[in-house]
């Protein structure tokens, strides 16, 4: 699968679940336009978010605390989305210690080509360096069949929590997003475009 195409399962991903429930079906045919593959990813994604939903509801124990991926032990669930969840991880093997941030994508990959998207997005997010984007450390398929990356982990506040908490003026939270900014341009210079931004 190319970088395109996964994007467009992305996006896609993303505009269905916006959607009431009962009007996803509708919409997901529309902006699939016939694609069965893109359909059938779409719905898988929508799957793992509804099934996630249910279990945090019932106050159900995640899963995937305590687990190890190559590695890193999962050790605390720093946030979920649609596309998977975020954990605070805790190097395990070798000889020095470091606390990084997992990314555990919601879907498996069960299809050479969904594999090989995914292993593009990798070396494609291998490739930014720089000082307001996060480094891509490692990455891979759990024994489950769900990919993961390995992400250097930042400490801090969420923007929104932090602009409410110190009642940041319109000039000042320009200039505090102008760091981000920076690296979202870094990105695009280099043909990445990340459509899914979050303030945490």
């Amino acid at each position: 699968m190319d970088a395109e195409r996964w994007q467009r399962i992305e996006d896609i991903f993303h505009e269905v679940s916006a959607e009431p429930a009962e009007r996803r079906a509708v919409k997901l045919a529309a902006l699939a336009a016939g694609d069965t593959v893109v359909r059938r990813e779409v719905e898988s994604l929508l799957a793992a978010e509804d099934e996630q939903g249910v279990r945090s509801g019932a106050q159900a124990r995640d899963p995937w605390l305590g687990r190890t991926l190559g590695r890193y032990r999962l050790e605390r669930l720093i946030g979920r989305g649609g596309m998977g969840a975020v954990y605070e991880g805790r190097r395990i093997a070798g000889d020095f210690e470091q606390t990084v941030a997992v990314k555990v994508v919601a879907t498996r990959l069960t299809s050479d080509w969904l594999r090989q998207g995914f292993l593009q997005e990798r070396q494609f997010l291998a490739l930014l360096q720089h000082p307001n984007i996060a480094r891509l450390l490692d990455g891979g398929v759990a024994d489950s069949g769900e990919p993961f990356l390995v992400m250097e982990h930042i400490e801090g506040v969420r923007l929104d929590r932090y602009v409410e908490d110190h009642a940041l003026s319109a000039p000042a939270i320009v200039r505090l997003l102008l760091p981000l900014c920076e690296g979202v341009s870094y990105a695009h210079r280099r043909l990445i475009v990340h459509r899914d931004l979050k303030p945490g």
